[in-house]
């Protein structure tokens, strides 16, 4: 249903981005990384945001797909 990964090349083209959430999420997230397929939490990040992008904004997430 979803690509599993998309990356972009040319890391310059990376960014930073901080977000704030609860130390219970994030010890939840740290479990789930721990014991899934992701290597860190910056991917499983990276992968829910592609995911939700993919759901909810689809013609945005078309225009990522080709820019790689």
């Amino acid at each position: 249903m979803f690509d599993k990964r998309i990356t972009v090349p040319d890391s310059k083209m990376e960014v930073f981005l901080t977000a704030r959430v609860p130390a219970k999420l994030r010890e939840i997230l740290k479990a789930h990384v721990s014991r899934d397929t992701h290597m860190n939490e910056s991917e499983f990040l990276r992968q829910a945001v592609r995911e939700k992008l993919q759901r909810e904004a689809p013609d945005l997430y078309e225009k990522l797909v080709r820019s790689r």
